[in-house]
């Protein structure tokens, strides 16, 4: 479970990272024009971001980390809200007025807060089943075996805190994600039918349109949001690696080694970044969706009233093939974000039920 939550973090964190480094890239190309290959200048950038989340991280510690976050959300929460009113200001400002916006809105279909029933029901992520049966699996799968969530709750005082900070977050998380898919939405007004890189339209937006100092702060904004899950990444990565393996070695430069680790795997979706068929919010989901399925079944496991008799490496062989099953049939069927991590919850107590049989019939 410890090496299942090391690798999902270290591949999801590197294309967290990378999507920061675009707003970055494109405002170092649109204002100074630097004559460089562009994968040297996403390097620097990289670089750049990691250093600088490396250094509070490794002096500051955990007490830092949670001072950070909150202050970074409160900046990229503020960014978000000012982008939102800035572009209705814009819209205002050729002649497209609120009614314009939200009939545009309908008549695109961008109000629908799920796809209903169009799509292929196994293959399609927003299928109105698969939307919420994914919710639920991926809420429960960050939130109750993400080690870096659960050292956040482990920070509480008392468990009713961490049961209260818990629930709140999923209030939170909700005018979150409505702020910044209102924004999403009203870009689309904005540039039209002009066909842009879904990962890159925010960026152009901020570059071609924000003027300083708001530019400035927009910029903050974005860095905050990553900085913030690197910085929590870092410092879980490292409490795993003391707490799981015994590490009796210094906290600042097991820290350190996992911001390089880090860092260099924002290099992965660098380098494949041509070649990438899906947005890399998708591809963040479907990597941890790879994982998440067995260790929500270990979790589930540990809330049940009676102990199965699990014998030798019974448990670790169920996570470890339950994920390569789990990788294998989304890779041949190309199953949605909900039923990839039902199938590796199937296949873990599967295999962990063979396991039972076999050690059983061995013992006789």
């Amino acid at each position: 479970a410890s090496v299942s939550f090391i690798i999902t973090r270290v591949l999801g964190d590197g294309v967290r990272l990378f999507a920061t480094s675009i707003p970055v890239v494109i405002f170092i190309q649109y204002f100074f024009h630097i004559q460089m290959n562009e994968f040297w200048l996403y390097l620097f950038t990289l670089l750049g971001i990691a250093f600088v989340t490396i250094l509070y991280t490794v002096y500051g510690g955990f007490r830092a980390v949670v001072w950070t976050d909150s202050l970074q959300f409160f900046i990229y929460v503020f960014g978000g809200i000012f982008a939102f009113g800035y572009i209705i200001f814009l819209l205002n400002q050729k002649g497209i007025s609120e009614f314009d916006i939200l009939q545009i809105i309908l008549e695109n279909n961008k109000s629908q807060f799920f796809r209903g029933f169009q799509g292929n029901f196994l293959t399609s992520p927003y299928f109105f089943l698969n939307a919420i049966l994914g919710g639920m699996l991926l809420s429960v799968g960050s939130h109750g075996v993400d080690q870096m969530f659960v050292q956040r709750a482990l920070a509480c005082k008392t468990e009713t805190q961490a049961k209260l900070a818990l629930i709140g977050s999923g209030f939170v998380i909700f005018l979150q994600f409505a702020l910044f898919l209102g924004i999403g939405i009203l870009l689309f007004v904005f540039y039209g039918n002009k066909t842009i890189l879904p990962d890159k339209v925010f960026s152009k937006f901020i570059v071609e349109n924000i003027p300083s100092p708001f530019l400035g702060f927009l910029l903050a904004s974005i860095l905050a949001s990553a900085m913030s899950t690197l910085s929590s990444s870092i410092n879980s990565l490292s409490l795993t690696t003391v707490q799981d393996w015994n590490w009796n070695s210094s906290a600042k430069k097991i820290s350190f080694l996992w911001g390089m680790i880090l860092f260099f795997s924002s290099m992965i979706p660098l380098l494949l970044s041509s070649s990438l068929s899906e947005g890399l919010v998708e591809l963040g989901l479907r990597i941890a969706s790879y994982t998440m399925g067995p260790l929500i079944g270990l979790f589930l496991l540990g809330r049940l009233s009676f102990v199965p008799k699990i014998y030798g490496s019974g448990l670790g062989l169920s996570i470890f093939f339950g994920i390569s099953l789990t990788m294998f049939v989304s890779y041949k069927f190309e199953l949605a974000l909900a039923y990839i991590i039902a199938f590796g919850i199937l296949s873990f107590y599967a295999l962990l039920f063979l396991n039972m049989l076999l050690v059983s019939h061995k013992h006789g």
